[in-house]
């Protein structure tokens, strides 16, 4: 059976059209921005996936996103009560509980687990190395038309927002420190929850939670929906996944 969360929703935050989500697991796929003095990027080697281009970015903002299921909305079926069920459907407003069913299935191949590692591993190092453009070759087409919600985008927007990639400050950086319980959902995607520690800041190492879904597109796993900071004591590596 899933497992239950109580989880307050905070509305995506889409910044004049050019922000993604920024429910992104590691801050959101933010515009470009100055140097900090601070920065370092000790995990950002990892970042070698090729960019979109802005052209590509632009076309894909400005089409309307199809009409997808939530991962949160897939049947979960109850070992009590045999009838599948769906969990509440999150709620539009700001501060508003609510309780959260992850959708279970079976283990997925070997290879569908090394693709999404190998995907988070790459997202986690162009978030610390401020890789706009890299981090939304990453996520599917579909992720992105919803972050950017139809709003018309020139190449010249998507151009000043990427900028000139600049490294987190270390003590917003994270990367990958574990996958757990990778499943089949029924739609056919894969999903895991993934540790993701701290480089720097006040807890260096720290652990947070996200569950994470992919869709294979080409050979790829690539991001097409997320759950960020999910309650460690339910979800955290210490709990049972």
């Amino acid at each position: 059976m899933g497992r239950r969360m109580h989880r307050t929703w905070q509305a995506p935050a889409i910044a004049a059209a050019l922000a993604i989500a920024a429910t992104l697991g590691l801050g959101g796929i933010a515009p470009a921005r100055a140097q900090d003095p601070g920065s370092s990027t000790p995990v950002a080697g990892g970042c070698t996936v090729e960019p979109r281009t802005p052209r590509e970015v632009a076309v894909i903002a400005g089409t309307p996103p199809a009409a997808a299921q939530s991962v949160f909305e897939l049947p979960v079926v109850d070992d009590a009560t045999p009838t599948p069920r769906k969990p509440a459907r999150e709620p539009k407003g700001p501060g508003v509980p609510l309780e959260i069913v992850l959708p279970e299935g079976p283990p997925p191949p070997d290879n569908a687990v090394a693709g999404m590692t190998a995907t988070m591993e790459q997202f986690a190092a162009c978030y610390s190395a401020g890789e706009s453009l890299r981090m939304m070759a990453l996520v599917t087409d579909e992720y992105l038309k919803g972050g950017f919600a139809g709003r018309a985008l020139s190449v010249q927007d998507v151009v000043a927002f990427a900028g000139t990639p600049r490294p987190m400050p270390t003590a917003e950086q994270r990367t990958l420190a574990g996958i757990r319980g990778p499943r089949l959902l029924q739609d056919g995607r894969t999903a895991a929850l993934f540790d993701l520690a701290a480089v720097g800041g006040a807890v260096p190492g720290e652990i947070r939670t996200d569950f994470v879904v992919f869709r294979e597109v080409g050979g790829r796993w690539l991001i097409d929906a997320y759950a960020s900071g999910l309650p460690q004591d339910t979800f955290g590596p210490g709990a049972d996944s």
